[in-house]
């Protein structure tokens, strides 16, 4: 991922106006932060789900 966090970033500012490339990549890595945030969530969700299953506890409301 590193390698291509400037290329994807350059992309992403490419047809906005120099004065807001600054908002444009906070933008980029702020959509990235959240992204890899939300997947980690569903991983661990996921994983738990199938240790609840394999265990044959109930699942906790």
């Amino acid at each position: 991922m590193r390698r291509s966090s400037a290329p994807i970033t350059a992309a992403a500012v490419t047809r906005v106006p120099f004065a807001q490339h600054g908002i444009a990549s906070g933008l980029v890595k702020v959509t990235r932060t959240l992204g890899g945030a939300i997947g980690l969530a569903v991983i661990a969700a996921a994983a738990s789900d199938g240790r609840d299953r394999r265990s044959g506890s109930e699942p906790t409301q």
